[in-house]
């Protein structure tokens, strides 16, 4: 990731200390450990990597990055986030991206609910948030994953089997490769002022969401798989579908 300029990414607004290696297991799990052995550091925190060997998704997914992609975590004192938003960091998060990507001029991203944000149905970004007990207080880790320069080959090489939706990389949208430094900074300041500002975001999540209107199968947790028709989010940011004349809210589950 030679496009990233170091000295410039502490002047972004919003980060109060970066932290960054060509290599980590996972830019979450190296936070976390920065973060519970030093009250000291300055927050917010930006962990970053050219390569992610062992980055972790929702449970019982993977997160693998080469150098063609942008794997960052942006660590947030709970304290410093107005409490309505703690609950709907993915959304935000989700809807920063496309914002970003906007910014940009690459066109066409779409969310899936709740963490992926997908071009032509094809995942380019991943979102993981996670809450913990670090040695300062209770801190959020936003954790995202973006495929940005990869060519058809290298986006060939990421696929998993067992993927309902194929990756896909930025790049493909267009011939030129994409600013990575530009890309990392215009996420970064529109994520944490997003984070910051109080609105009502299920509202801007469902905006932008992809698949409404159609039949979905999901299964909720230890339940049975349902099919209903997508509906969109509601003010707690859960899931809905219409099944059978009624309408059913879920905080959490997975497609088919």
């Amino acid at each position: 990731m030679a496009d990233l300029n170091l000295q410039e990414l502490e002047q972004i607004d919003g980060v109060g200390s970066v932290f960054h290696r060509p290599s980590m297991t996972s830019t979450s799990d190296i936070a976390r450990e920065r973060l519970l052995s030093n009250p000291q550091i300055a927050l917010p925190m930006l962990t970053i990597c050219d390569q992610q060997t062992a980055g972790r998704g929702q449970p019982g997914k993977s997160w693998l990055s080469d150098g063609q992609s942008l794997t960052f975590t942006l660590s947030i004192a709970a304290s410093e986030i107005p409490e309505p938003n703690r609950s709907w960091l993915s959304l935000i998060a989700g809807v920063s991206v496309c914002e970003s990507l906007d910014a940009l001029d690459v066109t066409g991203s779409k969310l899936k609910w709740p963490n992926d944000v997908l071009i032509d149905r094809k995942k380019v970004c991943g979102i993981l948030v996670e809450k913990i007990s670090a040695s300062n207080g209770q801190c959020f880790l936003i954790g995202i994953g973006i495929n940005v320069n990869q060519t058809p080959e290298e986006i060939e090489a990421l696929k998993n089997s067992d993927a309902k939706f194929p990756p896909g990389s930025l790049r493909g949208q267009g011939s030129e490769p994409i600013d990575v430094h530009a890309l990392l900074k215009t996420v970064v300041e529109r994520l944490h002022r997003n984070v910051m500002s109080e609105s009502n975001w299920p509202e801007s999540y469902q905006a932008r969401m992809d698949f409404i209107g159609e039949q979905i199968e999901f299964v909720p947790p230890g339940g049975e798989t349902i099919t209903g028709v997508l509906a969109g989010v509601d003010p707690c940011g859960r899931i809905c579908f219409e099944v059978e004349g009624k309408r059913l809210a879920f905080a959490s589950g997975r497609w088919l």
